[in-house]
């Protein structure tokens, strides 16, 4: 790998913090962040029992949106919630948590992805008909 390459590796590496957690849960600040709070996206990976580790964003994407006045139950997220299934390995549980099961340590970065940019959606989703009323 040239300089250049290293370079930019290790800064795209600085913008993602891991913080180890109760139980062995890792949690990974991404640099995405929800337009409504500023706040940074942030995915925990937490191992299971029986193999393998769910990822998921804790229920915050669905926390903050209806902090800002969205709509996480409305038509467009339920569409959006359902097409998600068939296109990634997150979905959006019952309890408003966006989570994917990784099988294996290979599966953990790129679930990590799929999870902040499915909460980034699910956010901006929820909140748009919000904002849109704001500005009427």
């Amino acid at each position: 790998m040239d300089l250049a390459a290293r370079t930019i590796a290790s800064n795209l590496c600085a913008l993602f913090k891991v913080i180890p957690d109760e139980a062995g849960i890792q949690r990974v600040v991404t640099p995405l962040e929800y337009s409504s709070t500023g706040e940074r996206v942030v995915v925990r990976v937490r191992p299971l029992e029986e193999g393998g580790f769910q990822i998921d964003e804790n229920g915050e994407s669905a926390m903050y949106a209806q902090m800002a006045g969205g709509d996480v139950d409305s038509d467009v997220v339920s569409r959006w919630a359902e097409e998600l299934l068939t296109v990634s390995p997150v979905a959006l549980q019952d309890d408003e948590t966006l989570l994917a099961h990784a099988p294996s340590v290979k599966h953990i970065a790129p679930y990590v992805f799929r999870v902040a940019e499915a909460a980034q959606q699910l956010h901006a989703l929820a909140t748009s008909r919000a904002e849109r009323k704001a500005s009427d």
